[in-house]
């Protein structure tokens, strides 16, 4: 998804009652890219939402626009990209 990346790219889509989608823009609806995330809401004062490629963000949100906001905030910081792992080091041990 990385590249994809543009904040104001992300939008919000209701296709019914319990069920939303959020889309990229930048890609055709006929695009694997073009849906980033499926949202329900459970019906318990949240929504469960899969998101359609590996992200860190959470999988679940008080509201769908929270879930977008999230994504729009992860993309915002320098197109998703994580830090690196510091990985300890050590001196070989003594023989």
């Amino acid at each position: 998804m990385k590249g994809d990346l543009s904040a104001d790219s992300f939008a919000l889509t209701r296709f019914d009652a319990r069920n939303w989608q959020i889309i990229n823009r930048r890609h055709p609806p006929t695009d694997t890219r073009h849906t980033v995330a499926w949202i329900t809401e459970t019906g318990e004062g949240h929504v469960q939402v899969n998101w359609a490629r590996a992200t860190p963000l959470a999988s679940v949100y008080p509201t769908a626009t929270d879930a977008l906001t999230a994504l729009r905030h992860w993309a915002e910081q320098a197109d998703g990209a994580i830090g690196p792992t510091a990985i300890p080091h050590f001196p070989p041990p003594p023989h």
